[in-house]
């Protein structure tokens, strides 16, 4: 860093680096030496803090940039970071290093592949780059169980979670076998199959490792597995990554997995510089609810640790606080609060909604219809008397399925929406067309996928015509193809059917330019890829022209997810060859790649956010709506593993109590605590069928409600008929950023 650098941070610092920051913050900012332990609550500042010990280590610490490094858990969060960091450290101070673990975890790897025994170009696959690997080497792996004749690839997914979950632990393939001979000695008989099929599993697990290697790919898991087995294995390597880096700096430290908190070992001595920050009330994604596991290790590794903890709450209101609060002390005595003796009920800065108005509200309605109708009437109420903005707004649900009722009420109500949840790219309805279009040209007689892409914006086809051909079909027991390729008769006596088809002309002369067009395109397929084709098909319909000069953000976010989807369709080519046949044959695969999580950054789209309570991790919003709260959906029913990792080999300290339940009541609370002044909490009895369904009991440990009391609300015989009543839609701006917001 060059002096004049050196000079502007340091005055940058005196002039406000700790200005407006409560006094636990400065605490933990200006901790000067040693390891830090930060218990950050939900909405204290975590992400300011961090930034700002970063800045301050640079101002007040003598660290250089290129000295400090900072790892996070999520690209998301490693960006925030960047982007934080940019904003209050000088013009030009960029070598500060700032990683998801993963992302680390790979460059240490390519930086000294030779000392691994790995390619520095070796390639890394997705997940569902990583299914398409095991299925084409599914004979090659020594099953037997696990392989069922009917069907061969039925357990692959269930091994490919077995060997990420292994590697998480640092489990080898080796390990796993010795364990598993050890207990095949002295199980009792009735326990002998299950650890004969946990050997079967070992061996796979070996014999996939030595195919990776051959093929010379990584996994997920590699990342960090391999980077520890590195500065294990060199002393040299390990005191200089060392060296370079003497401050550590960690966030999202309690969803952390075992590889991970032994990478932070491997970085930073007991007495280094290190700082983690951690709320286990927020663990979300720890395997088996080891939500405290590595933070009670931290703080026996490092026990010479400071502990800080933050509990000024600048989100929420009072009431959504202490409401959370109660909810989650159900899982004491497995939390950190009970375990160290600390106080970490959060005090909130903002004041009191105006008028007495209650923060938090149940609702109860008879049917899951009634509850959507009601939850996009309040929306559009509220958004009609501007008590939010649409974008301010959250309908959290448990998991995606759940959101499709809620979308369709939105959409009567005029309400404008995107659903980010963890949908994936095919769910959406641009990418299902493109789909359809590769299936329409490797079957002819797929009439599904015929009906998609002509009454999609590629043709337009009026529905009227589109609803008589398929009407013809279905009473001909023909394909949609067939109908159309039939000659059209004078009279119902030249021709053996029911009526004579009845066609627009505006909709016979689309539907025939679809029929000419699958066959132009279907013998151009003979010399081009699959992704060369379906460009050939919407650069001569003029889509993508169309898209190119596109003024609404529907448009925009049609050209992003095409090309999204054409990157996509790119990496399944290289892997299994791009011809057409090739590709259809793994379509289902290329459809699991494109249904893996998208990030998309639209932010500035003025639309209500609907989302799972996963995704709405580290959101924030003015006005929350946490939906179909019932018991078997929230808290959800536990799924075990199809191939379980033993207990045995996992280094994790797991809870006392249930750990399902305890997982579950904490994502309740990271779902309750994205609201800063209203949340509605809502349920139905009745989901379908004739069963009656229970509010969930987090619903009542949190608002100590008694179950036998709660009555649902009864929408009258007019509110029922005015559910399909269209409302005009509310405009869904799409306003742009200012230059100093970028």
């Amino acid at each position: 860093m060059s002096s004049s650098s050196e000079t502007t941070l340091q005055r940058s610092s005196s002039e406000g680096l700790l200005d407006a920051l409560t006094e636990r913050q400065r605490q933990a900012v200006t901790h000067s030496d040693g390891p830090l332990l930060i218990v950050a609550g939900a909405g204290t500042g975590k992400t300011t803090v961090i930034t700002r010990r970063i800045a301050w280590l640079l101002a007040e610490a003598d660290a250089r940039p290129e000295q400090i490094l900072a790892l996070t858990f999520s690209e998301k969060a490693a960006r925030e970071m960047q982007d934080r960091l940019d904003l209050i450290l000088p013009y030009g101070i960029v070598d500060v290093t700032i990683r998801t673990f993963h992302a680390f975890g790979d460059q240490l790897i390519r930086e000294h592949s030779s000392s691994l025994g790995v390619s520095a170009q070796a390639r890394l696959l997705s997940q569902a780059e990583q299914q398409v690997f095991l299925r084409n080497h599914v004979f090659d792996l020594p099953l037997a169980h696990y392989r069922p004749p009917t069907d061969p690839t039925r357990f692959l997914d269930a091994l490919a979670t077995l060997i990420a979950r292994a590697k998480d632990e640092l489990v080898t393939p080796e390990a796993m076998l010795a364990w598993a001979d050890a207990a095949t000695q002295t199980t009792q008989d009735e326990e002998a199959p299950s650890r004969e099929r946990m050997r079967e599993a070992a061996l796979a697990y070996g014999a996939y490792e030595q195919l990776m290697r051959r093929a010379d790919a990584l996994d997920f898991g590699d990342q960090v597995a391999l980077a520890v087995r590195l500065l294990e294995s060199n002393a040299e390597i390990r005191a200089a990554i060392r060296k370079r880096y003497p401050y550590v700096l960690i966030d999202e430290f309690q969803d952390t997995n075992y590889a991970q908190f032994r990478l932070l070992q491997l970085l930073a001595e007991p007495g280094a510089h290190v700082t983690v920050v951690a709320d286990d009330d927020q663990s979300i994604y720890k395997w088996r609810g080891a939500a405290i596991s590595n933070v009670v290790k931290f703080l026996e590794y490092y026990n010479s640790a400071r502990t800080v903890v933050l509990t000024e709450n600048f989100r929420s209101t009072q009431e959504i606080l202490d409401r959370s609060y109660r909810l989650i002390r159900f899982n004491d005595p497995d939390r950190l609060e009970v375990k160290q003796g600390i106080d970490k009920r959060l005090t909130s800065t903002r004041p009191p909604l105006p008028d007495k108005e209650e923060s938090v509200a149940f609702h109860l309605f008879d049917t899951a219809s009634s509850e959507a109708d009601w939850v996009a009437r309040a929306i559009r109420e509220a958004i009609a008397k501007e008590q939010c903005r649409a974008r301010d707004i959250a309908i959290l649900v448990r998991s995606n399925r759940e959101a499709d009722l809620f979308l369709r009420a939105m959409n009567v109500q005029g309400v404008p929406w995107k659903f980010s949840g963890t949908s994936g790219l095919f769910s959406r309805p641009e990418c299902k067309m493109l789909v359809s279009c590769l299936r329409m040209l490797a079957d002819p007689d797929d009439s599904m996928s015929w009906f998609h892409v002509a009454s999609s914006r590629l043709y337009g086809v009026p529905m009227a015509d589109l609803m008589a051909v398929t009407s013809q079909a279905r009473q001909l027991h023909r394909s949609f193809r067939a109908v159309l390729e039939m000659p059209l008769p004078a009279s119902v006596a030249d021709e053996p059917i029911p009526e004579a088809l009845q066609l627009s002309e505006k909709g016979r002369s689309l539907l025939e330019a679809l029929r000419l067009d699958r066959l132009r395109l279907l013998e151009s397929s003979r010399q081009r890829s699959a992704g060369q084709v379906l460009y050939q098909w919407l650069q001569e319909r003029g889509l993508l022209t169309e898209l190119a000069h596109a003024e609404t953000t529907d448009d925009a976010a049609w050209l992003e997810s095409l090309g999204q989807f054409f990157d996509q369709l790119r990496k399944v080519e290289d892997l299994v060859g791009g011809s057409l046949p090739e590709i259809v044959q793994h379509l289902k695969l290329f459809e699991a790649m494109g249904n893996e999580p998208v990030e998309v950054d639209d932010i500035w789209a003025d639309r209500v956010n609907v989302l799972t309570i996963h995704k709405a991790k580290g959101l924030e919003f003015g006005m929350v709506f946490m939906v179909g709260l019932i018991q078997g959906r929230f808290p959800s029913n536990r799924r075990s593993d199809p191939i379980e990792l033993p207990e045995a080999l996992i280094s994790d300290i797991l809870p006392s109590g249930d750990y399902h339940l305890q997982e579950e009541r904490r994502l309740f609370y990271v779902g309750m605590t994205r609201a800063k002044e209203r949340l509605h909490l809502t349920a139905a009895l009745h989901y379908g069928g004739k069963s009656i369904r229970k509010p969930s009991r987090f619903v009542l440990e949190a608002l100590d409600l008694p179950a036998a009391n709660l009555k649902p609300r009864q929408p009258s015989a007019v509110e029922k008929i005015e559910r399909s009543a269209l409302q005009r839609p509310l405009p869904a701006t799409s306003p742009k950023p200012t230059s100093s917001a970028a």
